[in-house]
C-alpha cells in the first residue's frame, strides 16, 4: 500500500444520542475531559503506532487488535446483504475486512464494518 487515507471519529463530550448504542467518554467515564488534552493523547498513540508499523511490526499490531477484536471466536446473530444469520468473526483479511464463518452454510465471508451489524 503506498497511501491510505483515514478517519477517525470520537465522542468526547457529548452525553445524549439519537442512536441508543452511542457513547462517549464523559458518558463512559462519568466526567468531562479537556479536549485538548484528548487530541494530545490520541495524536500520541497513534503515533507510537505508524512508528511501530513503520518499523516493520505489523504483524505484532495485527495480533494486538485481534486481541482486542469485539467477539471474536464467539456464535451470535449478524445481518449482512438482507439476511440474518449465526455467524463467528474468525480474523481479518489484508484489507481489514471481517471473516465472518456462517454457521448454516459452513463457508467463510468476508465484510467491510459497514456491510455487516451485530444483532445480539
Amino acid at each position: 500500500m503506498e497511501w491510505s487515507v483515514i478517519g477517525i471519529g470520537l465522542n468526547v463530550l457529548q452525553t445524549s444520542f439519537a442512536v441508543p448504542t452511542a457513547t462517549s467518554l464523559a458518558v463512559e467515564l462519568g466526567r468531562q475531559l479537556p479536549l485538548q488534552e484528548v487530541l494530545a493523547r490520541l495524536l500520541k498513540k497513534l503515533e507510537m503506532r505508524y512508528l511501530q508499523l513503520r518499523a516493520g511490526a505489523g504483524a505484532e499490531l495485527r495480533r494486538q487488535y485481534l486481541e482486542q477484536l469485539y467477539r471474536l471466536g464467539e456464535w451470535g446473530l449478524y445481518a449482512a446483504d438482507g439476511e440474518q444469520f449465526a455467524g463467528k468473526i474468525v480474523g481479518i483479511d489484508q484489507q481489514g475486512q471481517l471473516a465472518v464463518l456462517h454457521q448454516k452454510r459452513d463457508q467463510l465471508q468476508y465484510y467491510s464494518m459497514q456491510q455487516i451489524r451485530f444483532l445480539g
